[in-house]
Order: C-alpha cells, then sequence, then structure tokens
C-alpha cells in the first residue's frame, strides 16, 4: 500500500473515531488525534468567547503549572489583549486564522507577548474561529512551543481543508458547556456590559484623561506609535506626548511596568475549571 494510501486509511479511520465519539467522555482523545494528522500542534485549547462575559475555556492540553496563567489569569481580564479575542469581538469571519496575521504591528515587541504570552509556554498559535451567533464564537487555539517552526501558509490550506468538519464536531460535542455557562451568568449581574471590559475601559480612571486611557489600552494591546496614530487619527508626535504624559501620571518608567500595573488592577476571581469531556 502506498504512502497516500495509508494516510487517507488513517484519516478515513479518524473521522469514524470522531464521529463515533461525539458526546462521549473520550471525545477530546480523537479529536486532538486527528487534527495532529493535518498540522503539528504542542498546545491546543477549546474556549468560548462571549461579548458581554469573560471567556470559557472548555478543554486544554496545559501543564498543571500554566493552568492558573492560561486560564484563570486570562480570564481575569488578560484576555482583553488577545489579538484572537479582539478579532472576534471585531466581528472576524468563521475559518482558519493565524496570529501574525491577526496582531497589531507591535505585538511581538509587546510587553503583553514578551511577559505574558510567552509565558504560556508558546510562541505560534494559529485559531480555528466558529461564530455561534450575535453573542457567542468557539475557536480551537493550535499553539507551537518556543523553538518549533511557526505555522505556515501550507499548513494553514491543511487546516482549512480539514476545517468543516473538525469546527462541526467541536461545536456540537463542546457547545453544551458554553451554554451552561451562558444561562449560569444570567441574572441581575448579566444585565449590565462585561464588568471586565468596563475595568480595562476605566484602567487609569482618576489618573489619566480619557484620550490617555485610549492610547493605554492600545500600548497594552501591542500597537505602534504609527499604528495608534492612524487609529485615533492623531499625530505620532501626539502619541508620543500621551506616552509621556500616562508614565508620569502612573509613576511609570516602561511598558514593563504598564502592563504590571495593569495586571494588579484585574478582578481575579476563583477558577472554574475548565471542562474535559
Amino acid at each position: 500500500m502506498g504512502t497516500t494510501q495509508r494516510t487517507d486509511a488513517a484519516w478515513m479511520a479518524g473521522c469514524a473515531e470522531l464521529v463515533a465519539r461525539l458526546e462521549r467522555p473520550d471525545f477530546a482523545a480523537a479529536f486532538t488525534a486527528l487534527l495532529r494528522q493535518v498540522v503539528p500542534v504542542d498546545t491546543l485549547l477549546v474556549t468560548f468567547y462571549f461579548r458581554d462575559r469573560p471567556p470559557r475555556t472548555v478543554y486544554h492540553e496545559l501543564p498543571p503549572e500554566l493552568v492558573a496563567l492560561c486560564v484563570d489569569t486570562y480570564a481575569a481580564g488578560v484576555y482583553r489583549l488577545d489579538p484572537f479575542f479582539q478579532t472576534f469581538e471585531a466581528g472576524i469571519a468563521d475559518g482558519v486564522h493565524r496570529l501574525r496575521d491577526l496582531a497589531p504591528d507591535n505585538f511581538y515587541r509587546s510587553t503583553y507577548y514578551r511577559t505574558f504570552y510567552r509565558d504560556t509556554g508558546a510562541e505560534d498559535e494559529m485559531g480555528l474561529f466558529r461564530r455561534l451567533d450575535a453573542n457567542r464564537g468557539l475557536v480551537v487555539s493550535l499553539a507551537r512551543a518556543p523553538g518549533a517552526r511557526p505555522y505556515g501558509v501550507a499548513q494553514r490550506r491543511r487546516l482549512e481543508a480539514a476545517f468543516p468538519l473538525l469546527i462541526t464536531a467541536a461545536c456540537r460535542h463542546w457547545e453544551d458547556a458554553a451554554s451552561r455557562h451562558w444561562e449560569d451568568a444570567a441574572g441581575p449581574a448579566a444585565e449590565a456590559a462585561d464588568p471586565v471590559a468596563s475595568h480595562v475601559a476605566r484602567f487609569g480612571d482618576g489618573l489619566l484623561s480619557e484620550r490617555e486611557q485610549e492610547v493605554a489600552g492600545l500600548i497594552l494591546m501591542g500597537h505602534s506609535t504609527l499604528s495608534i496614530s492612524h487609529r485615533l487619527a492623531i499625530s505620532e508626535g501626539t502619541v508620543k506626548a500621551h506616552r509621556k504624559h500616562i508614565h508620569a501620571k502612573l509613576g511609570i518608567a516602561s511598558q514593563a511596568e504598564l502592563f504590571a500595573r495593569f495586571l494588579k488592577t484585574l478582578p481575579l476571581r476563583p477558577p472554574d475549571g475548565p471542562g474535559r469531556r
């Protein structure tokens, strides 16, 4: 039997296992095995994003020492700086998207990337995005470890070919977990806007002007001076002046201190614990 025939046979067997294990506790094993036939994956997370509440990670392959950082701290507010969440909120189309194609121009030099993202054990990422309705979406995140070859165009195309099967199965299996989370959060607290979103928008309240808060938020997301000037329709010189004022008013001297100050203000809460169905 030739290599192509063996590969096709393995793929078909994997597809059969995936369908057979839907809504069973061993579904994740079949899902990840089939996914790894398509592209290499060092770490995988399945996360539901919401427009008015923090995200919910329903499955992950994280080592125990990274769960608090990648799940709990992330959901406490850091997710607002993640290009994956930002593009979900902006209404990105369903499909396969690479982090490098979504990230702001200064992302890989940002403190978020250097002091948070790389601490998660990832250096590159690709995501399968599916919007479920106006308020919810599913993202399957595939991460590469430091030193591994980044995802290229050929790998993205292979994943695009498998996308309809993989994302449909993931939504079918895990959507009930997101629905429970949505219903559990309903009630008086759900009537207000996302408290984390308003918390991020208020970062620097009492110290920074409204425009300085906007600039600080874009700096935290990884936008350069040029990018901020374009987004806010102000000159680069004005952006630099705002940076100087932000540092002076917050008593900081670097972007790293800005990020540390932001982290200290997050409303950390006890973890819900990710599902592992």
